[in-house]
């Protein structure tokens, strides 16, 4: 994703944002980064629905923990979702003003309409589309650092349960609606900035003691990941089969605005006309 910008690219840098501040206001209890963490949730809203998870997923870790209910005690926590709901006011009349144009179209996204029902295909198709991004190996390690962590149980540190609470609740939500429909990967991005801090805690503590077999199965992980990023941004990706390339949908829109351009001046002017694509 840093071949282009997208709403992706925006949501995650206000979800960073958001997870420092409220990590910061849980610490010190100081009543401004409650607010920050609202005001950063608040504008991560307006790039993508999807940091409204943010709330829940905070309010799952505050729930959670002695220290996280005595903050509920005070009004700061409170206030600062309230400001982020403020700050999504544009949207909301926005889209009143326009028959709710961008909730239809994102209900319509996630297939909504077609109510309650069960597919294994599209189930698969998003931990397959996960185990891509991560990479399979990484994935792996994903996975194991997370049994790891709810093995520990009550011994389990306050940061791993922060960390645990700002992720999994993200990917728990989009693989549930991938049992019902069709989820982009790109949709459970929002667990990754606190997911790999994670990772990188357990690596920072147990590579000292792992056994070489796991220290190369590791590295492996690492440079797999390295090496399909460097394989995404080379000149030779444009090469590849169009099925096998991720970047396929952002080439061509040179070509399709001249095809467009030449077969409106053919049709007559005095109507109007559309034009249909699936990009």
């Amino acid at each position: 994703y840093g071949l282009a910008l997208t709403t992706d690219s925006l949501m995650v840098f206000f979800w960073c944002l958001a997870l420092t501040q409220f990590w910061q206001a849980f610490q010190r209890n100081r009543p401004w980064q409650w607010y920050a963490t609202g005001f950063c949730v608040g504008l991560g809203f307006l790039a993508k629905y999807v940091v409204a998870l943010f709330v829940p997923c905070a309010f799952l870790f505050l729930i959670a923990s002695p220290e996280g209910r005595q903050r509920l005690k005070s009004p700061h926590p409170w206030l600062g979702v309230a400001l982020s709901a403020a700050l999504t006011l544009p949207v909301w009349i926005w889209n009143a003003q326009h028959d709710w144009v961008t909730f239809r179209h994102t209900a319509g996204h996630a297939q909504l309409a077609a109510g309650l029902r069960f597919s294994a295909l599209s189930c698969l198709e998003f931990i397959g589309s996960q185990a891509g991004l991560l990479t399979p190996l990484f994935g792996l390690i994903v996975c194991a650092v997370v049994y790891r962590e709810f093995r520990r149980g009550q011994a389990m540190p306050i940061e791993s349960r922060f960390l645990l609470c700002l992720s999994l609740p993200v990917y728990a939500f989009f693989f549930l609606k991938s049992l019902q429909g069709r989820v982009q990967g790109n949709w459970a991005m929002a667990a990754y900035p606190a997911l790999f801090p994670l990772i990188a805690l357990h690596l920072k503590q147990d590579w000292r003691l792992a056994k070489p077999g796991m220290r190369l199965f590791i590295a492996a992980s690492f440079w797999m990941a390295i090496g399909a990023t460097l394989a995404v941004h080379s000149p030779l990706s444009q090469r590849m089969p169009e099925k096998l390339d991720p970047t396929f949908r952002l080439s061509g829109w040179k070509e399709l605005e001249h095809w467009a351009t030449h077969t409106r001046a053919e049709m007559p002017r005095d109507k109007p006309c559309c034009f249909f694509s699936d990009y």
